[in-house]
């Protein structure tokens, strides 16, 4: 299994710019991290141990508005996670935590 919480991916919802934003739609989103830790040694002697992280997630999402102020976006991530230390490497990669978000207009002005 993959972890959403790991890395600091934080779930990564990110929207960005919605395009025809009235309009429904489904689309894929791919993210991309990498983070490089130094951890120190927890004895005396032993030394201390560096660490590369990648993080790729690839989602299937999509919008549907359900009436004229509310729509519903949702998220199906897959994830491939990467460390590779002194010692050797491990992955991890599977589905993630798929997430429904829930927005209300709740004044529209004309522009």
């Amino acid at each position: 299994h993959a972890c959403d919480v790991c890395g600091a991916s934080g779930s990564s919802q990110g929207l960005g710019i919605l395009p025809q934003f009235y309009n429904h739609f489904v689309g894929v989103q791919y993210q991309y991290r990498s983070f490089n830790s130094a951890h120190p040694a927890l004895f005396e002697k032993a030394k201390e141990e560096r660490s590369s992280e990648y993080y790729n997630t690839l989602q299937v999402w999509g919008k549907a508005n359900v009436g004229k102020r509310i729509q519903l976006f949702g998220f199906l991530p897959y994830q491939y996670n990467n460390r590779v230390t002194d010692t050797g490497s491990n992955s991890y990669k599977g589905l993630g935590d798929a997430s429904i978000l829930a927005m209300a207009t709740v004044f529209r002005t004309a522009d």
